[in-house]
């Protein structure tokens, strides 16, 4: 690991993520879930756009994350009150 990724992975490693996220150059987080493939088995369109998305409980934003690839627009990513 290069001296510069290590701070940002003290920080990544501080957090209890629930999902596996490709943060790119090499980085991903220590999730437990396989949210990639979930991902791919809802089978998105390629293109979100024009389309509106609420994320209910969305935790750490992993299935928010496809509406800003997609379409290049902010995600609704819901939580319940407390969380």
């Amino acid at each position: 690991m290069a001296a510069a990724t290590a701070p940002l992975m003290d920080e990544i490693n501080k957090i209890n993520w629930w999902h596996k996220i490709d943060l790119g150059n090499g980085i991903t987080t220590p999730g437990r879930d396989d949210s990639l493939t979930k991902l791919v088995q809802v089978n998105l369109p390629r293109s979100l756009q024009g389309l509106s998305v609420l994320d209910i409980g969305a935790w750490d934003g992993f299935f928010s994350w496809p509406k800003v690839t997609r379409s290049r627009s902010r995600p609704r990513p819901g939580r319940r009150c407390g969380s």
